[in-house]
């Protein structure tokens, strides 16, 4: 998630630096090609990050389900052993 942050911040840094150069007429139409390209990367990362930050919440989601899951099934071996126990004193 990071490198795709980074790689995204990385392409804004690109589109300012390509509108900030622009000089010439002969230029600018190579640089309007770039930029759009570069926007075009963009939108694409953006997509992508947000099916990631998706996928990390249902991640979550999913972990914070197995864990109380986890946590009930414990819950019930203590009462199993309790009963055991007990049942073995008598």
């Amino acid at each position: 998630m990071t490198a795709l942050t980074l790689f995204y911040n990385l392409m804004l840094t690109q589109i300012e630096e390509l509108e900030e150069s622009r000089s010439s007429p002969a230029d600018e139409t190579q640089l309007e090609s770039r930029l759009e390209s570069v926007r075009s990367e963009k939108e694409e990362l953006e997509v992508k990050i947000a099916e990631l930050q998706e996928q990390l919440s249902r991640a979550q989601g999913e972990v914070t389900r197995l864990r109380e899951t986890a946590s009930l099934l414990q819950e019930e071996v203590k009462v199993m052993n309790s009963v055991q126990t007990t049942i073995e004193l008598h």
